[in-house]
């Protein structure tokens, strides 16, 4: 029963998939706290902070969320093909 637990833990298919719930976990938790940071800073905002003083941290925190999505899309398209090859190596 193990050694079928284990084939089956093992196969590309099951392997391929752990490899994308770990990245969309990953990536998840990183736009997820970049939403979080956008949220406080709405609510900054809403509490009376000047609007004006705040531009600088939301283009901050835009770009910020540009590369981030933009390296987390990269590295997961890479990582993909990167594995895609070997399992049509091996």
């Amino acid at each position: 029963m193990t050694s079928l637990i284990e084939r089956l833990w093992n196969h590309s298919s099951v392997r391929f998939a752990r490899t994308v719930a770990k990245d969309l976990w990953k990536s998840i938790l990183i736009i997820g706290s970049l939403e979080i940071v956008w949220w406080l800073l709405k609510r900054v905002e809403f509490m009376g902070y000047p609007a004006e003083r705040l531009n600088y941290f939301e283009r901050v925190h835009f770009c910020s969320a540009l590369a981030s999505f933009v390296l987390i899309s990269v590295a997961f398209v890479i990582k993909l093909g990167r594995t895609a090859f070997k399992e049509e190596g091996a």
